[in-house]
């Protein structure tokens, strides 16, 4: 799980008291001058959800939900792969991964099976890359 960027004295007691409590994504947590208090489970939180990826959320932005983009270690620009899509993935964990989290880091084959171990790849769902974006806006 990814967790936010703590920006404030009031996120960082929000953020150590959720874990704390056991609170997770999609529960609502406040503070008080005494401590954090778990508001109400299963609501939305507008803490958590801005930044955790849900994959079941289309994100706005400029790269397609389903197109799958790569980079190599130690290079940050994300490259569009056209030979294969998530539709095309063939390769479990990948594809696991994919709908989970919306990133993996391995070898995929053009033909959207499993590679080999060696020098592994990051790749992301569109979605995933639109979603990174918006937590800067």
């Amino acid at each position: 799980m990814k967790y936010p960027a703590i920006r404030n004295k009031s996120m960082c007691l929000l953020f150590i008291g959720s874990l704390l409590a056991g609170a997770l994504p999609g529960q609502a947590v406040s503070a008080s001058g005494n401590g954090i208090i778990i508001v109400a489970a299963n609501t939305q939180s507008r803490f958590f959800s801005r930044y955790v990826y849900d994959p079941t959320v289309v994100y706005s932005g400029s790269h397609a939900g389903t197109a799958l983009y790569f980079h190599n270690p130690g290079n940050p620009n994300w490259r569009l792969v056209s030979r294969i899509s998530l539709d095309s993935i063939i390769c479990r964990p990948a594809l696991e991964s994919f709908r989970k989290s919306g990133t993996w880091q391995g070898h995929l084959k053009p033909d959207g099976s499993c590679g080999a171990d060696a020098e592994p790849v990051e790749w992301a769902v569109g979605n995933w890359l639109n979603f990174e974006s918006s937590k800067n806006r």
